[in-house]
């Protein structure tokens, strides 16, 4: 087995970013979901889209000058219920700029801009809470989080259906890229790789920025479902399109103190058995 632990401490970590990509992918994120729930519940697509916006409207951690640039106001605009429903695409423009906070002042011009990691990941983890707490104001809690779950599935057999091909790394691949991020970024991290062989991988998370970016958040299990879930490992969609890799989360930061992600390929390990949690509690902290 191959154990290698990676720790850096950085709380200015900051990032340098295209404006219009981001809060063109949030655009996006918000269209997929009304795309969806349409599908599943129009019924209540009506009443979501303003609870959606009032959230959004709300929540915003600072205010930001309406914006005046042209070419904001023309972002998205292939998104046709967004553009139906001009008040929340506005909002969620005005609220991923408000979470951005940008060095310099607002403006699409520029090719690139730089901002703090926290508030980059914020701009995007934030929005998907939202979105799921906003179904669970409509619905109630277990209606709420079961439709968001339906939801997720939903467009995970959808990219299934659309290519039925292996679309995520392989084990080892895996076990590389974090290894090199570990040795190469300057990014505030703390976290461990345990290899087991090509096949098998354990990554334990101490800090993680994603989790940083949404620990203020009031309720850490949406904040869990809306930023790290994808669904079970042996899901339908799984089963259907018999894709190998496979991963399963037995905890999170989100209500323990570190998160496992363990990562196996169910060709070569059918019958896959979990490290025991001494095993797990232990790692990384020589």
């Amino acid at each position: 087995m191959d154990i290698t632990h990676y720790r850096k401490r950085n709380l200015d970590s900051t990032r340098r970013i295209k404006l219009d990509e981001v809060v063109s992918e949030n655009l996006r994120r918000v269209e997929t979901v009304l795309k969806y729930l349409k599908e599943l519940r129009p019924e209540i697509l009506g009443e979501y889209i303003p609870a959606l916006t009032k959230r959004y409207e709300e929540s915003r951690m600072r205010k930001t000058p309406e914006y005046q640039d042209r070419s904001f106001s023309e972002l998205g605009q292939e998104h046709k219920m967004l553009t139906a429903n001009p008040a929340l695409r506005k909002t969620v423009i005005q609220w991923t700029l408000a979470e951005l906070d940008p060095f310099e002042s607002i403006s699409i011009g520029e090719p690139e801009i730089e901002v703090l990691l926290l508030n980059y990941n914020r701009a995007s983890e934030v929005l998907r809470y939202h979105r799921v707490m906003a179904l669970i104001e409509l619905l109630g809690r277990e209606e709420g989080i079961q439709l968001w779950k339906d939801l997720v599935y939903k467009a995970t057999d959808d990219a299934r259906r659309e290519n039925p091909e292996e679309v995520w790394p392989p084990i080892q691949e895996i076990a590389d890229g974090w290894r090199q991020f570990g040795e190469t970024t300057d990014i505030d991290h703390d976290f461990t790789v345990a290899q087991f062989d090509e096949h098998k991988v354990l990554l334990k998370f101490n800090r993680c920025p994603v989790y940083e970016a949404v620990k203020h958040l009031a309720d850490p299990e949406v904040a869990y479902l809306a930023t790290c879930w994808t669904s079970h490992p042996d899901n339908a969609s799984l089963k259907r399109y018999g894709l190998k890799r496979r991963k399963l989360t037995p905890q999170t930061l989100h209500t323990h103190p570190f998160c496992i992600e363990f990562f196996w390929n169910s060709d070569v390990h059918p019958d896959i058995e979990l490290p025991d949690k001494e095993f797990m509690q232990n790692l990384g902290e020589e």
